[in-house]
């Protein structure tokens, strides 16, 4: 019983890492692509279509 009772704490344990992994990697996703221009107001693209700096 012991070891049972381990074994399901340790499944309780990794189900809780692996929620806060997915968690932490949806947030840096989010904020990643908060973070990019839209297309037309980027760098590249304002030199693209103005032809200088």
């Amino acid at each position: 019983q012991e070891e049972t009772l381990h074994e399901v704490r340790r499944e309780v344990y990794d189900k809780l890492v692996e929620e806060a992994w997915r968690i932490a990697m949806r947030t840096r996703h989010y904020l990643t692509t908060q973070c990019l221009d839209t297309p037309c107001d980027s760098a590249w693209m304002m030199l693209y279509t103005r032809g200088s700096d």
